[in-house]
């Protein structure tokens, strides 16, 4: 638990929030589709349901967005994509990750951008919280895990940590990917 509380005092999961006029007025586009989707999907009213956009994951012609309970805790937000053509896709999706790499442009996409997609919609990864860094150590006089580094991708393989909020443990997660998508997705437990 103490872990978990360092972690979240250490990460600041990456802004949800829109950043420019543009994004704001997508979101507004966007927001009562999220709402009905996370309300349906949780049994929530729509009305209960914020939406934000989630900056993170930069794809070409698509916008994301994590959705949460106004009032009651639930862990992670619900993440959903919509995408170029208008298709709303949800972290629950089967091959989520898929259908959103073949609605968006991928081309040129960063390790973060595929690093941040995998940890909320790949469901060998997510719910998870990417790390950037490595957690402050726990007990005093300790040293931080200094292998812990910030996604990085290398000749097509992304390679990057992330701390799951359901197990509350930490995993180094590789991947396959190219402008066609993501393959050969494996988490190993790095706790």
């Amino acid at each position: 638990m103490l872990y978990a509380l360092a972690l979240g005092a250490l990460i600041s999961a990456c802004p949800a929030k829109p950043n420019t006029m543009r994004e704001g007025t997508q979101m507004s586009k966007h927001e009562d589709r999220i709402k009905s989707e996370a309300a349906q999907q949780m049994s929530w009213s729509a009305g209960d349901v914020v939406v934000e956009t989630i900056d993170a994951i930069e794809l070409g012609g698509c916008h994301f967005y994590g959705a949460f309970h106004a009032t009651k805790p639930t862990g992670a937000p619900l993440a959903y994509a919509v995408l170029a053509n208008g298709e709303v896709v949800g972290q629950a999706k089967q091959d989520a990750v898929d259908a959103i790499a073949a609605g968006c442009r991928t081309d040129g996409a960063s390790a973060k951008s595929w690093a941040e997609l995998l940890a909320r919609f790949d469901t060998k990864v997510a719910p998870g919280q990417v790390l950037y860094a490595p957690p402050p150590p726990i007990e005093e006089g300790d040293a931080p895990d200094a292998r812990i580094q910030a996604p990085k991708l290398d000749n097509g393989t992304l390679t990057f940590f992330t701390h799951n909020m359901h197990t509350d443990r930490t995993y180094v997660v590789t991947a396959k990917v190219s402008d066609g998508g993501v393959s050969d997705v494996q988490a190993k437990d790095h706790s």
